[in-house]
C-alpha cells in the first residue's frame, strides 16, 4: 500500500469521523493554521486542512492556579518542561484522492500517521490541468500554483478586504485571465477609475471613461432615480409615467428618434403645464395621444420639468442621444468592458450599474430561452459594492444584483461583489456568493459578518484574516476543491489604487520651489 506522504508530523488520536480528526503533533514540529495534511482512510489518501490548534503541558494542567508552581517548574528543568509540552489540532478532511476526487466516506483511524501534504498531492488538487481552471496565485508555505474553476463563478464571488488589502488587484488577475485565457466576457463597474484596460490589447478591452446610456434604453425606475423624485411625489410620478410611455410609443411609430424621448417628454410637460401659451391643450384638441394624461394638480408639471432639467444638466454626458442601443455594441462579447464611474455621484452610479445589470440579466434570459438577446455568458465585477448594494438602504443596483444572485447562474451571468466594508453589504446578496476571496481583514464586526454569511469559515480559520499580508487571501467555495491560503499574483497592468506618497510629493515640490528661487536670485 502506497504512503500518503513522506514527512510524518503527527498521529490521529481520539474519535475520528470522515469529516474531522484530532491530531497530536510530533515534538519540535511547528504547526500553523491553514496547514495542509494528508493521511489514509481505508484504501484512499485524504487531504485536509488544520483548522484549530492548541498547545498544552502535562506539567501545567488547565486547572493550575498557583503562579509559584509555574515559576518553579519553568526554572527547575527547562528541558523537562519542553518534553512535557504538546501541540494538537483539529483537521478537516475535505477530499479523498483515488480514482478521481470525492468526499471522504471513511474515517481516518486512530493511530494513523499524519503527513505534511506532499507537493505532488497539492498540485493534483490545486493545480489541475483540466479545462476551466485559471491560476490566480500560489499556496502560502508550499509555493504550489492555485487555480480557480471559472465555470463556478456563475455561482458568484465576493472579494473582501480592508482598504489596501489587494481587492482590486485580485479582481484584475481574475478578469484579465478570463478574457486573455478563455476569450470570456467581463464587465467591471469601476467606482474610482482604478482599472483601465488591464494591459489587454485594443481588440480585447474597451474603457468607457464616461459611461453612457441611450435615453430610450433607460427604464422609468432609473429615470425616477436620476431625477431624485421622492416616493411620495405621487402626482409627479403619475405624470412622468404617462408621458414616458407616450414617448416610447412615438418611437415605436417612428415619429421621434430613440434618443429624443426626454426632449419629447419635456415638450409635452411644458404644454401640459401651460408654459407655452400657444400650445396649451393643443395636443388634446388634436387627439394625438393614445391615453389621456392624469388630471392637473398644482405645480407638479413645473416641478417635474425642473427635475428633468436637473437630469439633463447633471447627466447630459451619460444620457447620450447618439449612444448605441444594442447591448452587444456596448459590452462586446469576448472582451473586457470597464465602466469608469469615478465622475458620477452615487445616484448616477446606481442608475448606470442597475441599468446594465437589468439589461444583462433580461437579455441573457431571452437568449437562453431562445428569444434573441445577449449571446455571451458574462461575469460582472461591482466595486464599492457596499455603496451600490447596501445593507440598510434601497437602491436600484441592490434590486438587480439580488436578482442576479438568485437567477444569474441559470442564464450564465456571474457577479463579483468587491468591498472593504462587508458588514455594510446586503446580507442576502453576500450569502448568495458561493465563492469568497477574503484578504486581510481586521475589523471584528466585519469578520463576524463574513463568518455568518459562510458556513465554511470556522472561528480559528477566521483568526487568520488579521495576520494576512497585502495580497494574501483565503479562498473558499465551489471554485476551489479545498480552502486555500494563497498569495495572489501581482497584476502588473492595473492602475495604482493605493495611497498617494504625500511625503515624497511634498519633498519634490519643495525641491522645485527651491530651484525656482535659486534660479531667480542667483
Amino acid at each position: 500500500m502506497e504512503s500518503c506522504g513522506e514527512h510524518r508530523i503527527g498521529w490521529v488520536v481520539g474519535e475520528s469521523s470522515p469529516r474531522e480528526s484530532l491530531v497530536i503533533f510530533e515534538k519540535g514540529f511547528r504547526a500553523r493554521l491553514g496547514l495542509y495534511v494528508s493521511s489514509r482512510a481505508g484504501d484512499m489518501c485524504v487531504l485536509g486542512m488544520l483548522e484549530r490548534l492548541s498547545a498544552g503541558s502535562h506539567l501545567l494542567p488547565q486547572g493550575l492556579t498557583e503562579a509559584e508552581v509555574v515559576e518553579s517548574v519553568s526554572t527547575y528543568d527547562h528541558s523537562l518542561l519542553e518534553r512535557e509540552r504538546y501541540l494538537r489540532g483539529s483537521v478537516r478532511w475535505i477530499v479523498a484522492i483515488g480514482e478521481g476526487h470525492s468526499v471522504p466516506q471513511e474515517p481516518v483511524m486512530p493511530g494513523s500517521p499524519v503527513y505534511e501534504a506532499p507537493a505532488s498531492l497539492l498540485k493534483e488538487v490545486f493545480s489541475p490541468e483540466s479545462e476551466g481552471y485559471l491560476e490566480v496565485g500560489r499556496l502560502i508555505g508550499a509555493g504550489v500554483p492555485v487555480g480557480i474553476n471559472v465555470d463556478k463563478l456563475a455561482r458568484h464571488l465576493a472579494i473582501l478586504a480592508v482598504t489596501g488589502g489587494g481587492k482590486s488587484n485580485t479582481a484584475c488577475v481574475i478578469a484579465r485571465g478570463i478574457v486573455e485565457n478563455y476569450g470570456g466576457t467581463v464587465a467591471i463597474f469601476d467606482m474610482h477609475g482604478e482599472y483601465g484596460d488591464l494591459g489587454l490589447p485594443g481588440d480585447k478591452a474597451v474603457v468607457h471613461s464616461t459611461p453612457f446610456i441611450n435615453p430610450y434604453s433607460i427604464s422609468l425606475r432609473e429615470l425616477v432615480r436620476l431625477a431624485r423624485i421622492p416616493e411620495n411625489a405621487h402626482n409627479q410620478l403619475r405624470l412622468l409615467r404617462w408621458v414616458w410611455n407616450e414617448a416610447r410609443r412615438r418611437v415605436a411609430k417612428g415619429e421621434i428618434r430613440p434618443g429624443e424621448v426626454i426632449d419629447f417628454a419635456k415638450r409635452v410637460i411644458e404644454e401640459y403645464a401651460g408654459l407655452d401659451k400657444k400650445l396649451v391643450n393643443s395636443w388634446a384638441q388634436r387627439n394625438e395621444f393614445e391615453t389621456r394624461p392624469p388630471a392637473k394638480r398644482g405645480d407638479e408639471a413645473e416641478g417635474l420639468l425642473n427635475r428633468l432639467d436637473d437630469v439633463i444638466e447633471s447627466y447630459g454626458d451619460v444620457l447620450r442621444k447618439d449612444a448605441p442601443i444594442d447591448l452587444d455594441s456596448i459590452i462586446q462579447p469576448g472582451r473586457l468592458t470597464v465602466f469608469d464611474l469615478s465622475g458620477l455621484d452615487e445616484e448616477g452610479a446606481d442608475a448606470v450599474v442597475s441599468h446594465y445589470l437589468r439589461r444583462i440579466l433580461t437579455e441573457r434570459r431571452d437568449y437562453v430561452r431562445g428569444g434573441g438577446g445577449y449571446s455571451s455568458p458574462i461575469i460582472v465585477f461591482i466595486e464599492e459594492a457596499h455603496v451600490l448594494v447596501p445593507k440598510d438602504e434601497s437602491t436600484l443596483t441592490k434590486y438587480w444584483a439580488s436578482r442576479i444572485a438568485k437567477e444569474g447562474r441559470k442564464f450564465g451571468v456571474g457577479m463579483a461583489l468587491i468591498s472593504q466594508r462587508p458588514r455594510k453589504l446586503d446580507p442576502d446578496a453576500l450569502s448568495q456568493t458561493n465563492n469568497k476571496i477574503i484578504l486581510r481583514m481586521v475589523e471584528p464586526r466585519d469578520i463576524e459578518y463574513v463568518r455568518a454569511a459562510s458556513e465554511e469559515i470556522g472561528e480559528d480559520l477566521a483568526s487568520l484574516l488579521p495576520s494576512l499580508d497585502t495580497g494574501e487571501a483565503l479562498l473558499i467555495g465551489s471554485f476551489t476543491k479545498l480552502p486555500a491560503v494563497v498569495k495572489i499574483h501581482k497584476c502588473p497592468y492595473k492602475k495604482s489604487g493605493g495611497d498617494i506618497p504625500v511625503s515624497r510629493e511634498w519633498i519634490e515640490a519643495s525641491s522645485r520651489e527651491r530651484g525656482i528661487v535659486e534660479e531667480a536670485f542667483g
